[in-house]
């Protein structure tokens, strides 16, 4: 179920940001989905889902293989392509601006 609400929410993702820019907005999203683990399950699946699709869009630019199909486990699914990032120099858990990754 989760895969199908994160695949109709892909469809709507506005294709302006690439580069740093959208690696930055994936780590805010990344953030907030932390955060968001103390409010409602509302407000704590937008933000999974947020950072799912910022997830997907930087793993499409850098050509590691994902789908929201891959996503009826989250929480691994997640881990899987933070690690495929992080092997090529990508670290979503840096601080948003941090100019590692430039």
């Amino acid at each position: 179920m989760y895969a199908d609400i994160l695949a109709s929410v892909l469809n709507d993702w506005v294709d302006e940001l690439s580069g740093p820019a959208l690696i930055d907005f994936a780590r805010v999203c990344r953030v907030q989905m932390l955060e968001s683990s103390t409010g409602t399950a509302a407000v704590a699946l937008a933000a999974e889902l947020s950072y799912d699709r910022a997830l997907i869009k930087v793993c499409e630019a850098q050509a590691i293989d994902t789908t929201s199909r891959r996503f009826s486990q989250p929480n691994e699914e997640r881990a899987r392509l933070e690690r495929e990032l992080t092997a090529i120099g990508i670290h979503l858990v840096a601080s948003p601006g941090d100019e590692a990754d430039r």
